[in-house]
């Protein structure tokens, strides 16, 4: 089910909003706010993040760039900032930079019909390329701590390189745990304080 989060100060245009974004996207879950502090308790958590945050500018603490810089720079949520003509030049020069989408009023159903469904696409996109990031900084980061445990296993045991690795999967396989769990003790047994 896809989060969205629509804040604004018109009623009628925020219920236009969510008629709109109903409309194509049957498993949504909308929910609309006045203010930038409703807007943030609604943001969710970092394991449940808002998929999508669709700010109509002006909102009613007159914060809504700020919300969608915020929001946008956490990289978790896909932002869409609807402004009037005469600010959308510099609103639109100051968010599309970080990867906002701006559009101005009055707005084609159809246009935003698409830009929200490009900005979910994105977001998307982001979400499995930071999880893919996340997952090759875990694997990098279990590399260099058995490397240090070999080195302390070489070190402190006289053991040869190919030895201290033989070791450390060995250890692993017996104990039914990762490498990095084996390569921690180690480093908790010759480095205690």
């Amino acid at each position: 089910m896809k989060k969205i989060l629509l804040a604004g100060n018109s009623e009628k245009t925020m219920e236009a909003l969510r008629g709109a974004v109903s409309s194509v996207i049957d498993d949504a879950l909308i929910t609309v706010v006045r203010r930038r502090v409703d807007a943030m308790v609604e943001m969710g958590s970092e394991t449940d993040p808002v998929d999508l945050l669709v700010i109509n500018t002006p909102m009613a603490d007159a914060e809504g760039p700020d919300l969608a810089r915020s929001v946008a720079d956490e990289g978790r949520t896909a932002v869409i900032v609807i402004t009037a003509e005469q600010t959308s030049k510099t609103l639109g020069a100051a968010l599309e930079g970080v990867g906002i989408i701006v559009l101005t009023r009055p707005i084609d159903r159809k246009v935003f019909l698409q830009a929200v469904k490009d900005a979910l696409i994105m977001q998307g996109r982001l979400r499995q390329l930071k999880h893919e990031r996340d997952e090759l900084q875990m694997a990098i980061e279990e590399v260099r701590l058995v490397n240090r445990a070999k080195a302390v296993l070489m070190n402190n045991l006289g053991m040869k390189e190919e030895q201290a690795h033989h070791y450390i999967e060995k250890q692993a396989m017996d104990l039914r745990t990762s490498k990095r769990k084996v390569a921690q003790t180690v480093l908790q047994t010759y480095y205690k304080k």
